[in-house]
């Protein structure tokens, strides 16, 4: 749903649009889709000049979805019956 209507979302933005797309929408939408469809999604959107802001907001993407995991992970611990 947001894809098909991100501009109208992010219009307000104005010039900062593009930077939203690169850098806010991975790091809002990371447990929405696979990293790999943001990515190319908001790699479809941005200038290709925008790289960097892409990888950013992707590597924040990626630092939450190592979080969830570990805390999953932690929180199977704490939940398992001890023997």
């Amino acid at each position: 749903m947001f894809s098909a209507h991100a501009h109208e979302l992010l219009v307000s933005q104005g010039t900062f649009e593009a930077f939203a797309e690169a850098q806010v929408v991975p790091q809002i939408f990371w447990n929405s889709a696979p990293l790999s469809e943001i990515e190319a999604w908001v790699r479809s959107k941005v200038p290709a000049e925008m790289a960097p802001e892409v990888e950013r907001g992707m590597a924040g993407a990626r630092l939450k979805v190592s979080q969830k995991e570990l805390l999953v992970r932690e929180a199977d611990k704490l939940a398992r019956p001890k023997s």
